[in-house]
């Protein structure tokens, strides 16, 4: 089985958070379309993340002005 890392899948949520924030405005995206984007149920990105704000918030501060 390939399993990926802990710091494999928190790189693959902002990436997908980021995608979405900039595909569908900060307040047009979700958590479900956050996790559907990164392949992991909605269960699984609470287990990585509280909230959309602490998905991307690493990466905001160098897109959003």
């Amino acid at each position: 089985m390939n399993r990926r890392s802990a710091e494999e899948t928190r790189k693959i949520i902002t990436d997908a958070a980021l995608k979405m924030f900039s595909m569908s405005g900060y307040e047009g995206t979700n958590m479900r379309m956050i996790a559907n984007e990164a392949g992991i149920s909605v269960g699984a990105l609470y287990l990585y993340h509280k909230s959309k704000e602490d998905a991307g918030v690493e990466e905001a501060p160098l897109i959003i002005p």
